[in-house]
C-alpha cells in the first residue's frame, strides 16, 4: 500500500467517524456527548491535518527516491 493510499484510507476513515457523529450527536445531545467530542473527536481531525502533511511529504521523499534509483 503507498503512503497515498494509506493517506485516502485515514482521511476515509476520518470523514466516515464524523459523519458517523452527526448522526450519534442528534440523539445523543448532553454533557457527556460534549466531553467526548472534546476529549476524542476533536483531537482526531486537529491532528490529522498535520498528519496528512507529513504523509503527503514522506510520499514525495519515497518518490524521488524511487525516481534515483531507477536512474
Amino acid at each position: 500500500m503507498s503512503v497515498q493510499s494509506s493517506r485516502a484510507t485515514i482521511a476515509k476513515a476520518v470523514q466516515d467517524l464524523n459523519n458517523f457523529w452527526l448522526v450519534t450527536r442528534g440523539s445523543w445531545d448532553d454533557v457527556v456527548a460534549e466531553e467526548f467530542e472534546k476529549k476524542y473527536l476533536e483531537p482526531i481531525a486537529m491532528d490529522f491535518k498535520p498528519a496528512s502533511s507529513a504523509m503527503d511529504a514522506i510520499g514525495a521523499v519515497i518518490s524521488q527516491m524511487q525516481r534515483d534509483c531507477s536512474e
